[in-house]
């Protein structure tokens, strides 16, 4: 064994201390570091760092007693199932949850993520009794009113869903997003007088958004402003070129306008060529062919529609047209009959186009 001395002890204790501070300096920075990692806002790191970084903290312990060390392990929990749930890992979320809220009951916030979890896995009892309890104690809740009113949405109980929506939007009149599904249920339940100021504000602020683009123009067009409509979704065609979805829209909102036929068909034909057999091309290149006078490949495109989508009175409706002009008068009839009881729109809806069975 080496002989140090006194003072070689003495020195080699200095630099032993120093080392040691080292190390603990670095290693509270590091678990600094792991807990500004984990009790984070989703955006700030990715789902996967932030689930790690919990994971060390809550099984090394690095909350133990410490004073808030329970409320900062809840969190932990918390943060690690919200992120579990953005990764798709529902039941790893839920256990999370549940330990979560056996530390601190009184946490509303456990019940928020436990109704996201529950959206995503489509169990929609679970989720909406989820929901409903953590807007109980935090009622001015955005983002807690924004996962409640999409779960109505999806449930088709558009009533509750706008009442959500409606209720963010007087605490924040100019919240884009309410205001973007707002105007979506509008379109949904047809109203679309009431749908249309939500687009519009919309669109002031963000005027290149092209999916309130597409809606206002669909919107648009069932009000019959047809140039309006065309010239919202030129623009979301321009803005997204390669959107399939589109160039449908364009095909079927020039053939209603009857405006420019050709550009109307380039469109359509660009549109089956990347989905043929999907009904939104059909039902749209079908209206373009009545408009057209091609009338064989109108009751084509609408028959393969009717058959995609049976349920569509649209395209059953377009079905009848171009059988009368073709002189099949009781199979148009039939279906014109059909469609009308199936929605009693749907006839309107041809004569604010100037299609009319009069017209075969």
């Amino acid at each position: 064994m080496t002989n140090l001395g006194r003072g070689g002890l003495l020195a080699a204790a200095a630099v032993a201390a120093i080392l040691c501070a080292g190390a603990a300096s670095a290693q509270t920075r590091d678990v600094n570091r792991l807990i500004e990692q984990c009790l984070t806002t989703p955006e700030n790191h990715p789902e996967a760092v932030v689930v790690d970084a919990c994971s060390l903290l809550i099984d090394e312990g690095h909350f133990r007693g410490r004073a808030d060390g329970n409320q900062r392990l809840a969190e932990a929990y918390l943060n690690r199932s919200l992120n579990l749930v953005l990764l798709g890992r529902h039941e790893a979320a839920l256990a999370d949850v549940r330990e979560a809220r056996r530390i601190r009951p009184e946490e509303p916030l456990s019940y928020y993520v436990e109704g996201l979890a529950y959206m995503d896995l489509n169990r929609d009892p679970e989720a909406r009794t989820a929901l409903n309890a953590f807007l109980r104690e935090r009622p001015s809740h955005v983002l807690g009113l924004h996962a409640r009113a999409d779960l109505h949405r999806n449930a088709e109980r558009y009533l509750l869903a706008l009442n959500d929506l409606d209720v963010i939007l007087q605490m924040s009149p100019g919240d884009l997003r309410a205001l973007t599904d707002r105007g979506y249920i509008r379109m949904l339940v047809e109203h679309w007088h009431l749908a249309l100021p939500d687009f519009d504000a919309v669109l002031r602020q963000t005027p290149n958004d092209d999916q309130v683009l597409s809606m206002r123009s669909t919107t648009h067009a069932n009000l019959g402003n047809f140039d309006l409509a065309v010239a919202d979704v030129d623009r979301a065609a321009a803005l997204k070129p390669d959107n399939i979805t589109y160039q449908t829209q364009r095909c079927w909102t020039l053939a209603a306008a009857n405006r420019d036929l050709q550009a109307a068909r380039q469109s359509c034909e660009r549109a089956a060529a990347a989905a043929p057999d999907a009904f939104i091309t059909l039902n749209s290149r079908g209206l373009l062919g009545l408009r057209q006078g091609r009338n064989q490949e109108a009751w084509s495109d609408y028959d393969a529609a009717v058959r995609a989508n049976p349920g569509s009175s649209q395209a059953l409706y377009g079905r009848g047209l171009a059988a009368l002009r073709l002189g099949r008068t009781t199979e148009g009839r039939a279906d014109i009959e059909a469609a009308r009881g199936m929605h009693p729109g749907v006839a309107p809806e041809f004569r604010r186009m100037g299609l009319l069975p009069e017209a075969g």
